[in-house]
């Protein structure tokens, strides 16, 4: 179940957290309330290395590290965006053959046009998944990909 917590005195407590670093803003269309306070108060807390913004094991890895062998769990990859690939239900920003971010088409116009990606080294967080030989990460709203340049 996810929910926004407020205490008795109307405080949202996930903004709190996401403010200190203490988590991070998972947005889950349809549901884009309070989108805009929990993401910039993510990007505060990332810029100033607050709780798990500072820890090495959330630093950002190269995609090439993630592996068949070993991508499981939550990670943070970099790359550049080689291609995109479009599926009738998904969308891919390609950073290789086999390694992806994964973009539900019905929340494409949550997204800049992909085609602005392409080219463009960028930072994306989530859950890897693996289908066959084929890795990605999905990407639910573009609070979770950074363009880095």
């Amino acid at each position: 179940t996810l929910a926004h917590v407020f205490d008795e005195g109307k405080r949202h407590i996930n903004l709190e957290l996401v403010e200190r670093g203490l988590a991070m803003a998972n947005i889950y269309p349809p549901n884009l309330k309070f989108v805009e306070s929990l993401v910039a108060a993510q990007q505060r807390a990332k810029q100033a290395g607050l709780g798990i913004w500072g820890m090495p094991e959330y630093t950002p890895q190269d995609f090439s590290l993630l592996t068949t062998d070993d991508y499981k769990g939550w990670r943070r990859l970099q790359g550049r965006v080689r291609a995109i690939k479009q599926t009738r239900k998904y969308s891919y920003l390609q950073f290789s053959d086999t390694v992806a971010v994964q973009i539900a088409n019905e929340w494409l116009n949550l997204f800049p046009e992909l085609d602005n990606y392409v080219g463009k080294r960028v930072e994306v967080r989530g859950w890897a998944n693996r289908s066959r030989e084929h890795l990605s990460i999905r990407a639910r709203h573009p609070a979770d990909i950074n363009v880095l340049n």
